[in-house]
């Protein structure tokens, strides 16, 4: 049958669960990061954030709301992550107590195992089917947006001014933005110098969106040559 070898002891080939637990484990650790995709997929669909549009054979209509359109597909797949982490937990709790040998307790473990796998492997084609169906719509406009406030911190700290301090001219930046009810975007360069002598008129342009996206050209950074590089990475694997 092409197995390695045989199981040296007697009392370890008929008792031991490990190797089902193990594939549970696995199948636990997938179906947590699912159920976090999955939980993206259904906040991104809302009308409220309306990032993404997921294909009609992965989302239904609402039985009351004609104008609603319900992310079944993700919500289903989030919901059965709990039903692989019972299985786990139930092979788990079946071997805890047992003495070091066969006992019918163990003839318990089939439907826990199989059903972790086939549920793990159908989610899986679920939420591949959802990426694959799905059209991503355009974000929103980010211009003078809080998000951006570490670029003002960051573009001093290349003025050799602390981080620390960086930090705290940014925090009062934002401070006045609230009082004023204004965004980043309505700073003017006296405004900056007004909180520190080290901005120049370079830094208004740090607060643009993209450019601080491209900035980020490290290892995991956002810089869209650094995604496709891990874009390629994945691929490959």
């Amino acid at each position: 049958m092409g197995f390695e070898g045989i199981c040296e002891n007697a009392m370890d080939a008929v008792a031991a669960r490990d190797h089902l637990i193990e594939a549970a484990s696995v199948c636990t650790i997938a179906m947590v990061h699912l159920s976090r995709i999955a939980e993206e997929l259904v906040l991104w669909s809302t009308r409220e954030f309306d990032w993404i549009r997921l294909g009609d054979a992965w989302s239904t209509g609402s039985s009351i709301m004609p104008q609603k359109r319900n992310p079944d597909a993700p919500e289903l797949v989030r919901g059965k992550s709990g039903r692989v982490v019972g299985a786990l937990n139930a092979l788990i709790t079946m071997t805890k107590g047992l003495p070091m040998a066969y006992n019918r307790d163990l003839q318990e473990d089939r439907n826990a195992l199989f059903d972790a796998l086939h549920t793990t492997i159908a989610c899986v084609r679920v939420t591949a089917g959802c990426f694959e169906s799905m059209t991503v719509k355009g974000g929103p406009d980010l211009t003078g947006d809080f998000a951006l406030t570490t670029e003002l911190a960051d573009f001093l700290v290349g003025k050799n001014v602390p981080f620390r301090e960086a930090h705290h001219v940014a925090g009062r930046l934002v401070k006045t933005c609230e009082e004023r009810g204004c965004t980043l975007a309505d700073l003017t360069l006296t405004d900056l110098q007004g909180e520190h002598d080290a901005f120049t008129a370079e830094a208004i342009e740090w607060l643009d969106p993209a450019s601080a996206v491209e900035r980020r050209t490290s290892r995991g950074g956002t810089a869209w040559s650094e995604i496709e590089r891990q874009l390629g990475l994945l691929r490959a694997q």
